[in-house]
């Protein structure tokens, strides 16, 4: 191969490069073609607009409808396709368990109003819920609403020896709380007094056991606690001692 042939070989080779490089810089420069968009159906869910704990009731105000993907729906969740009109259905049920804010609300973890097990959800777990009779002097004038804390305390009449009797008074229940009073389970904002026949508390099932007894033994009474934790000083024994009642501190009777 003489030298001039040598020389077109490599010029070609060079031009082919060349137009390999031009054809390669002109397709990258070409607009891509527009990626389709996928397009997700979504179904408006009941859900949570707060927080809500074990025995709120709910309503058009806490709760609130929003787009939930289709695929990720359950079964179990309410939808605007099942129940359009959820929101005014569920404004008298009660919350069983914890419902946190944005989560779909579901029939496990409320008790409808028309249905049964509303004190049961209000319950806290492990205790037990036991309606005794009252009246207005047995619970502070009817000051004691739903919600609130009291002392139960027994009176009885005590016969001695000489066939003279006694009044003796104990409390025998310390911070009970007050589940309903009748059937009204919520205090109202602006509710004052409520009068009722009876009144329902949460005890444990020794403190059920322990307040049956007493109503066999004697009168109840309930006393309204503070809302603001501590105790009141007892009187001092010193005082008793003054007004003439004997006193026994450490084995010795004191006048």
């Amino acid at each position: 191969m003489d030298a001039m042939r040598v020389v077109i070989l490599a010029i070609a080779i060079v031009a082919a490069g060349a137009a390999a490089l031009l054809v390669r810089g002109m397709v990258s420069d070409r607009p891509s073609a527009p990626v389709q968009a996928q397009v997700t159906e979504t179904v408006r869910v009941l859900v949570a607009g707060r927080d809500l704990n074990r025995g709120d009731r709910l309503g058009a105000d806490v709760l609130q409808w929003r787009r939930w993907p289709e695929n990720a729906i359950s079964d179990r969740y309410i939808t605007d396709r099942n129940s359009e009109d959820a929101r005014e259905e569920l404004e008298s049920a009660v919350v069983r368990s914890l419902i946190v804010e944005g989560e779909p609300i579901l029939d496990a973890k409320i008790v409808r109003g028309a249905g049964s097990g509303l004190m049961a959800a209000i319950l806290t777990p492990g205790m037990r819920a036991i309606a005794i009779d009252i009246n207005a002097e047995t619970t502070a004038g009817g000051f004691i609403l739903p919600g609130d804390h009291v002392d139960v305390i027994l009176t009885r009449q005590l016969r001695g020896a000489q066939g003279q009797t006694k009044a003796k008074s104990e409390t025998v229940l310390r911070d009970v709380k007050v589940l309903a009073v009748d059937q009204n389970y919520q205090g109202e904002d602006d509710q004052d007094v409520v009068l009722g026949d009876t009144i329902t508390l949460e005890l444990s099932a020794k403190g059920t056991e322990r307040l049956l007894k007493a109503q066999a033994s004697g009168s109840i009474t309930l006393v309204l606690r503070p809302l603001t934790a501590g105790e009141a000083v007892e009187e001092d024994l010193e005082d008793y001692a003054r007004s003439g009642i004997r006193v026994t501190r450490y084995g010795q009777m004191r006048n």
